[in-house]
């Protein structure tokens, strides 16, 4: 018995009627196993999806990333330390001195300075912001997403609070 996936997209409800009629009538008059594949219109198909490393490599070649000595010289200049490291982490591992906690989950919405949200210390899109996560990341990430929220000067530190702890720079014990 042969095999065949038949695309539906759904958001028109004639041209789905339509298509399961079609596939219907295939199914009464043919021996062919059929596979509805549903998904909405303008959505990727799963053929069309990035993978997570492609979606890392393109964020990284839209952002700027700092060493961890010349991310420490950044912020001694006056740009934002925005940690997005788990609560956890930052205990068991401490934090970067004058650095501010945001989780990642939250980190557009206390930024952006359109949302109701908004952190109005951090909402400033002119304002150099260097985000730090464990590893290097997710900070590369977000950090393009802040790109696209306005924030030209959003990067991050490459190798993450790893590689700054690596490098021998200040760490101090998070505070309560």
């Amino acid at each position: 018995m042969g095999q065949a996936d038949i695309g539906v997209e759904t958001g028109d409800a004639c041209g789905v009627h339509d298509a399961l009629t079609l596939i219907e009538v295939v199914l009464a008059t043919s021996t062919t196993r059929c596979h509805i594949v549903r998904h909405r219109r303008g959505e990727p198909r799963m053929s069309d999806r990035t993978t997570v490393n492609h979606l890392l490599a393109a964020s990284r070649s839209r952002i700027d990333r700092f060493e961890p000595r010349a991310a420490q010289a950044a912020f001694a200049a006056g740009a934002l330390a925005i940690d997005t490291r788990c609560a956890e982490q930052r205990h068991e591992t401490g934090v970067i001195p004058g650095s501010i906690h945001v989780p990642l989950s939250v980190l557009y919405w206390r930024l952006d300075p359109n949302s109701g949200s908004k952190d109005p210390a951090l909402a400033d899109p002119e304002r150099r912001v260097i985000l730090i996560c464990a590893h290097g990341y997710s900070s590369s990430i977000a950090a393009a997403t802040l790109r696209d929220l306005g924030f030209s000067l959003a990067s991050d530190i490459d190798g993450g609070f790893e590689a700054w702890q690596m490098a021998g720079l200040p760490i101090e014990a998070e505070q309560d």
